[in-house]
């Protein structure tokens, strides 16, 4: 929370992606929240929190970066 995540907090993984359907967003929503003081509360309402729901996402930014590597020498 330092760096006040500007596009949004992304859990990935095989885990994350399993158990996204089964959580209650309204529940996530609450215990998020809790017991953070009001400034805060104020600033988490505000970030997104999504989940990676495609597979492999590691390997495609390991790609990403060899290729961004190899472009530039």
């Amino acid at each position: 929370m330092s760096y006040v995540p500007g596009n949004g907090i992304y859990l990935a993984g095989g885990l994350s992606r399993t158990l996204a359907a089964l959580i209650d967003h309204d529940s996530f929503e609450v215990e998020f929240l809790a017991n953070k003081s009001s400034v805060h509360k104020d600033l988490l309402k505000n970030i997104k929190i999504g989940v990676i729901t495609r597979e492999h996402t590691c390997l495609y930014g390991n790609l990403n970066y060899f290729n961004f590597v190899n472009k530039n020498n």
